[in-house]
């Protein structure tokens, strides 16, 4: 029976598109879902989705974050998890829609799960799984017959043979008619190396009427032969453990099929009858580093499951469903800035052509800083002899300036999924489970849950600048994947302490200064985890980490950032900046623009514009002054830092930094200057500003294209802020708002 007209007149349209080339029928989407804070819905209660004919199909619902506050409240939800069975021909789209005071129908046959103890048992309705013990499967049964009744889960790291024997948790993730979530921790037994054993983790996905699981296995050494920090090598040896084989063995009567995903990207794997080999030869594994594989194992001969796995349906909106919460431009462009689409694209088409070279079990999914361009030196190699291990130890592996993150982004203006599956996925669970530290729960190192990691081994450059977790955390929005939470937390929770001395107990004031001269308020570090501070509040199970997003942030504002005759300065020093008068560097203009004024744009987006800091002051106003600084103080020679004098609350003079070994903006530092000026521009109708923006994006826009390389260091800063800026200019006047003079 159609909907009634009144449950159509609110709606979100969920194109279903087809990307493999197999007619999918009755298959459960798991697709996070964005919605307008204008929408103000607040509970999943009286939801629905409906398909192209206006019939109620079944669907099942979870909230993944709220509109500036956490999870428990009743803030308008901002990211839904939305599941129901969708049916799409092969290489087509079909049409749902997401829909308000709707009938949601039970499906036909519910999954169904039970819990005793921690052993699991989901019935799908095409077959039962049991899970929560030491093997994949403690039982799968389809049709009335045993296919597997155990199995032991192996490896042989340093010469050693090991067996899973230990179940740290089992966590139920979700629970519905219609999909369920399983999460299974435990340890191999091996004697500990480096102080450090083997820890294991497998994420389990079941769907109604499936007979087939998905799990994420991830497979890491929670050890450090050498106990320095970024030290890959020590008294002539690897600071690593060799792995020569991770075997899931399958006691099988027969009847199952099994398959990784993109095995010929994760190499050395393999596929056999009664086993599943994550590893299958020699593979290093770093200080408290992970290898990971998503696998799939049906109950149903024969069954063709490659689709399942490496093409999974999305419930996707329009562009403009995801600008409502995300910097992307959504529609039409103007002419002039028309080449924007073909720069995106083109940066992800080449990064498709050419990461062949970067194939590996550990090595693909994030990317070299610089690779595969005409113009830089390539650094997928040492340079050294051929060697099976060369690309992981010498190529400088981390995830540049979010550069991964352009992959959703654009599958959120394009609606082409498929980079999702090729690219931003693989880099998100890249960065989950090799680059950030991997640690036992008993672990007390500080720097459990964070990335401060890059390029050789994934651990030889350690600096906490390279926690770049964007796209992890697109990836999280769009899955569901609470591991992503549960991992940030532990990082977010040691660095809140140490940047406010007030914590755990409190979050810090205005006026609060910095714990150490390392703990500083702007800059890279400090806003990567900002960042991570709201994620976290907004999604986990303590919102109080919003409370560091606010506090930090307002802290920055006050102690850094000055105000001047309507021009606006944010300083590098640690120690905060006097306000009656002095002299002092600013940071460095691209660096601000880039990290700080993206946060204060987020929280801009977050609050409505709420002001924060001492006095107070909206992130409008900030944003606008800080373009204007640019407009008067660097435009034209492009100095990367200004000195400021000035007394008074009036500026006394600004001139040029010319220190440093950058004393000038390359074109890829202006390129992240076109987001604030852009955002400016908007705020205020301001003609000189608009006019700068223009010319700083189509720069970018050229200059990307120009440069002809992939993913990686370099398009990660023209990419990263031009998003925004095309999306602010593109906008229609109604979304403007002025800030305040």
């Amino acid at each position: 029976m159609p909907l009634a007209p009144a449950a159509l007149l609110l709606c979100i349209v969920l194109n279903v598109r087809e990307t493999a080339g197999v007619a999918r029928s009755g298959e459960v989407v798991r697709s996070g879902v964005p919605l307008p804070r204008a929408s103000a819905i607040t509970t999943t209660d009286r939801l629905g989705i409906a398909d192209d004919a206006g019939h109620a199909v079944p669907a099942q619902f979870r909230v993944l974050g709220r509109w500036n506050a956490g999870l428990a409240t009743n803030a308008p939800i901002q990211w839904l998890l939305v599941s129901f069975p969708a049916t799409v021909g092969a290489k087509a789209t079909a049409r749902y829609r997401l829909v308000t005071d709707a009938e949601n129908p039970a499906p036909a046959a519910a999954l169904r799960l039970t819990r005793d103890g921690d052993r699991i048992t989901v019935d799908t309705g095409a077959a039962t799984f049991v899970i929560g013990g030491t093997a994949l499967f403690d039982e799968v049964r389809a049709g009335g017959a045993v296919r597997i009744s155990g199995g032991a889960l192996t490896a042989q790291i340093d010469g050693h043979d090991t067996t899973l024997t230990a179940i740290r948790s089992v966590t139920v993730e979700q629970s519905g008619p219609l999909a369920a979530t399983v999460i299974v921790d435990g340890a191999y037994d091996l004697a500990p190396i480096g102080g450090g054993g083997i820890g294991s983790h497998r994420r389990y996905r079941f769907a109604a009427g499936s007979p087939t699981a998905i799990v994420e296995q991830s497979v890491t050494w929670e050890g450090d032969r050498c106990g320095t920090r970024g030290v890959i090598e020590c008294n002539g040896a690897r600071n690593a453990v060799l792995v020569t084989r991770v075997r899931d063995a399958l006691v099988s009567s027969g009847g199952v099929t099994a398959a990784i995903e993109h095995t010929q990207r994760y190499q050395p794997q393999a596929v056999g009858a009664n086993a599943i080999d994550i590893a299958g030869d020699k593979v290093w594994l770093g200080t408290r580093q992970g290898l990971f594989a998503t696998i799939a194992v049906s109950a149903a001969p024969g069954e063709d499951i490659t689709a399942l796995l490496e093409h999974p349906l999305r419930a996707w909106p329009d562009a403009n469903a995801f600008a409502a919460v995300e910097d992307i431009p959504a529609g039409p462009l103007p002419s002039q800035f028309a080449d924007y689409d073909r720069a995106v694209r083109g940066v992800l088409a080449r990064t498709q052509e050419k990461i062949g070279a970067l194939d590996g079990l550990m090595t693909f999914g994030l990317y070299p800083r610089l690779w595969g361009t005409p113009i830089y030196s390539d650094e997928v190699t040492c340079g050294g002899p051929p060697s099976w291990d060369e690309k992981y130890w010498c190529s400088t592996w981390t995830d540049y300036h979010n550069t991964a993150a352009t992959a959703a982004l654009w599958a959120m203006r394009s609606g082409e999924v498929e980079w999702l599956d090729e690219l931003a996925r693989p880099a998100a669970l890249r960065m989950l489970y090799t680059q950030i530290y991997q640690c036992s729960p008993s672990d007390p190192f500080f720097y459990c849950g964070q990335a401060p990691a890059g390029y050789g081994g994934y651990r030889e450059d350690f600096n906490s600048s390279h926690a770049y977790f964007d796209n992890l955390q697109l990836y999280y929005w769009l899955s569901g994947d609470s591991t992503v939470v549960d991992t940030l937390k532990r990082g977010a929770a040691s660095m809140r302490e140490y940047l406010c001395s007030r914590r755990p107990a409190a979050a810090c004031n205005a006026s609060d200064p910095p714990t150490d001269e390392y703990a500083n308020l702007t800059g890279r570090v400090a806003s990567q985890w900002f960042s991570a501070f709201r994620f976290v509040g907004m999604t986990g199970d303590d919102a109080s980490f919003l409370d560091d997003w606010h506090a930090n942030l307002g802290r920055a504002v006050t102690q850094q950032f000055l105000l001047l005759d309507r021009y606006g300065f944010m300083f590098d020093d640690w120690r905060p900046v006097p306000r009656a008068g002095g002299t002092h560097a600013t940071d460095q203009l691209w660096m601000t623009a880039l990290y700080d004024l993206k946060n204060l744009e987020r929280l801009r987006r977050d609050t409505g514009d709420a002001p924060l800091g001492e006095p107070p002051l909206r992130p409008s106003e900030i944003i606008a002054a800080y373009a204007r600084t640019l407009d008067r103080y660097a435009r034209g020679t492009w100095p990367n830092q200004l000195d400021v004098t000035w007394s008074g609350g009036t500026i006394v003079s600004v001139r040029a930094n010319g220190g440093g070994s950058d004393p000038f903006l390359y074109d890829t530092g202006r390129a992240a200057l076109s987001g604030p000026v852009a955002e400016a521009a908007a705020f205020t109708g301001d003609p000189a500003l608009h006019a700068l923006a223009v010319s700083l994006t189509v720069d970018a826009i050229d200059n990307s294209i120009a440069d002809g390389g992939p993913l990686g260091k370099i398009q990660g800063e023209f990419l990263a802020r031009l998003h925004g800026a095309v999306a602010a200019l593109a906008a229609p006047p109604p979304r403007r708002r002025a800030a305040k003079p």
